[in-house]
């Protein structure tokens, strides 16, 4: 999870370079992500913790625990959760 509001044009988090915005909603806004070095292209979802209360923190925090348990050929995997970028 990250708190940057976003990049206004390609913005790199660790070894992403996050491209363009695919879909946003009250808290958060989802990117076109690619590996730096492999060039694979992911989805990364940015929160905007400073939009959220603690209740809606916990549902997130949860939704990361599940997602990260999931393997189903219809849900993307979870690779990274981190508010540290």
């Amino acid at each position: 999870m990250a708190s940057h509001g976003g990049p206004s044009s390609d913005w790199e988090v660790g070894e992403y370079v996050l491209e363009s915005v695919l879909g946003s909603g009250s808290f958060a806004k989802v990117y076109r992500a690619r590996h730096k070095e492999t060039g694979d292209v992911f989805a990364c979802k940015v929160i905007h913790l400073a939009a959220i209360d603690a209740k809606t923190r916990k549902t997130i925090e949860s939704e990361v625990t599940v997602l990260k348990a999931i393997n189903h050929p219809n849900i993307g995997e979870t690779l990274i959760a981190s508010e540290n970028v």
